[in-house]
C-alpha cells in the first residue's frame, strides 16, 4: 500500500479536482486510489487503463514523485520569436521582411506603413 502524508494527499486531491488535463487527472486518481488500498487490478478497471499502466504510474510516482503527465507530442503552439517581435514592433518586422524578400528573390517592395 502506498502511504501518503495527509497534507500530500490533500494536495493531490486538490490538483485532481482542478486540473483540466484528463491524463494528469487519471494519474493523480491512480495514486490516490492506491493510497486508499485499492488493488492494481481494481484501479485499472475503474479508470479503464491497463494494469501495466497502473504499475508504471505508481513506479514513476514512487521513484520521482511524478504526478503530472508528460505533454503529448505534436505541434508546438507556443509563440515563435518572430511572432513576439512582430507584436512588439510590426513596422520594424515589415522592414526585415522587405529586405529578406529583396535579398532572396530580387523583388522590390514599396510597402506603405
Amino acid at each position: 500500500m502506498l502511504r501518503l502524508p495527509p497534507e500530500t494527499k490533500r494536495q493531490l486531491e486538490q490538483r485532481a479536482r482542478k486540473t483540466r488535463k484528463k491524463d494528469e487527472n487519471k494519474r493523480l486518481c491512480v495514486i490516490l486510489a492506491k493510497s486508499e488500498g485499492m488493488s492494481h487490478e481494481l484501479i485499472a478497471q475503474a479508470h479503464r487503463i491497463s494494469v501495466e499502466t497502473v504499475y508504471r504510474y505508481l513506479a514513476e510516482y514512487e521513484k520521482e514523485n511524478k504526478s503530472d503527465h508528460d505533454p503529448k507530442g505534436g505541434r508546438d503552439n507556443s509563440p515563435k520569436n518572430y511572432q513576439v517581435i512582430f507584436k512588439k514592433s510590426p513596422i520594424f518586422t515589415l522592414k526585415i521582411f522587405e529586405n529578406t524578400l529583396k535579398k532572396h528573390t530580387g523583388l522590390n517592395t514599396h510597402a506603405q506603413v
